[in-house]
């Protein structure tokens, strides 16, 4: 058993051989190396004493910060717990798992950065660079037979340095004279032809994390007849990278503050009303029409509109695939806080069904009001050709704040010998609060 100073010195040891030179260590060495360095502080998580044990514990955690290691990495080296294992061990790297898998979650929602030099550039050239950085899809479909001409080779100009995705691919749109078509179908960013009159993007929006807010339309109602009728209607349209696809955003109308030039703070028409919005499959953006008292004539300029979003986002994806369709007991596959069980699997007349229940811990509300991202998630029986075979359909048989049943329907006429049955989902949803703050909003 390792002391303390013998443990602290192998995590630095094992940091040192990690940022030595390239040519001096092999990919393969530095994970025998982090293998035989955890397997060393695991060992330590059965100590004597629970001091020895909280530093096992902590140095293990350390490893995860080790350039050249990262959680996921980590995460496959590091041994699940089991019942074979001592008490103590088991539950510390539970502990230890939960905490890094909570981790990588929350960097999985973090905004993308964008670094890039571009001179003379075609465009062809600088979505597919924003593409391999930011893992956002991006979709041209700018027609070359409009008065605009083709693409000239050298149209985009631009040096950005750690730049959020948004904000480039504003200034990308704008020199291509590009817009956003926010509902592609598919999770992606597709880029339309700019309408004749439309103005620029760049430095009309503000980027907080992974999102984009903008007024995009002001228009001021007085009713003649009704003269309770008064309103001054803020469009406000939120886009997020599409990679992320959010499960819900929630916006509390309380807590959007409107600032006129002269310092007034405009009152909400409809206090207390809260904005639930459930993304649509095929979008990235979203927006929603806020009322607020009209002010007097003279004031031609919000000062400030400001406030915040509640985003439930999914975390990482993880595959979780059962190979024994036939047994008679149910299978259980647990990854980060998703628990997924295939019940049972059986033939009912022409079609065989696949029973399986869904369980997410900490599910901030993700089960119990919006369900669809569930329903959305990819399902698909496979065989040793490795063609996915996808399912007729499916009914749900069970739903509770945190657990779904759902049993999916197959066309098999061959049954189900040598198939395994694959589900693909988030493994964890993330809960973030996002503030935005627009300037200098022009009134009509």
């Amino acid at each position: 058993m390792f002391s303390r100073t013998t443990r602290s010195l192998l995590v630095l040891l094992f940091a040192a051989t990690l940022i030595a030179p390239p040519y001096t260590t092999r990919a393969d060495e530095v994970d025998d190396i982090l293998a035989e360095q955890i397997e060393e502080l695991v060992a330590g998580l059965d100590a004597d004493t629970i001091s020895e044990r909280d530093i096992a514990e902590e140095n293990l955690l350390r490893l995860v910060d080790v350039e050249g290691v990262g959680p996921e990495k980590f995460l496959q080296v590091l041994p699940k717990p089991n019942d074979s294992m001592p008490a103590s061990v088991s539950e510390r790297l539970a502990i230890i798992r939960k905490q890094v898998e909570t981790r990588i979650a929350s960097d999985s929602v973090k905004p993308t950065l964008v670094t890039m030099d571009a001179v003379a550039w075609s465009l062809e050239d600088t979505l597919k660079e924003l593409e391999k950085q930011t893992g956002n899809k991006i979709i041209c479909d700018r027609e070359e037979n409009l008065d605009t001409g083709p693409l000239s080779p050298g149209e985009i100009v631009l040096q950005v340095k750690d730049e959020p995705f948004w904000s480039v691919m504003d200034q990308v749109m704008d020199q291509a004279k590009l817009s956003m078509y926010p509902f592609a179908g598919e999770n992606a960013v597709s880029l339309v032809e700019r309408g004749e009159g439309e103005g620029s993007r760049f430095g009309r929006a503000n980027y907080t994390g992974p999102f984009r807010f903008e007024a995009t339309e002001i228009s001021a109602i007085r009713g003649l007849r009704q003269v309770d009728n008064q309103a001054l209607n803020i469009d406000l349209e939120i886009s997020w990278e599409p990679r992320l696809r959010p499960i819900a955003i929630t916006q509390s109308l309380d807590q959007v503050d409107v600032v006129t030039a002269g310092g007034n703070r405009l009152d909400a028409k409809q206090s207390g009303r809260v904005y639930n919005i459930e993304v649509q499959e095929g979008s990235c953006a979203s927006t929603i029409t806020m009322p607020f008292a009209l002010p007097s004539r003279d004031v031609d300029e919000i000062m400030l509109l400001g406030g915040s979003i509640r985003a439930l986002m999914p975390g990482k994806r993880e595959k979780f695939r059962f190979d024994e369709l036939s047994s008679k007991e149910p299978i259980v596959q647990t990854v980060g806080g998703v628990k997924v069980t295939l019940e049972r699997v059986f033939q009912n007349g022409p079609v065989w069904e696949v029973h399986m229940s869904f369980v997410l811990e900490d599910a901030h509300d993700a089960l119990a009001s919006h369900r669809g991202w569930v329903f959305n998630n990819l399902t698909y029986l496979v065989g040793a050709d490795g063609e996915p075979i996808d399912h007729a359909g499916f009914e749900v048989n069970k739903q509770t704040r945190t657990e779904i049943g759902i049993a999916y329907l197959f066309d098999l006429p061959d049954g189900v010998e040598g198939l395994s049955w694959v589900y693909e989902s988030p493994v964890s949803i993330v809960e973030q609060e996002y503030k935005f703050q627009l300037e200098g909003v022009k009134l009509p």
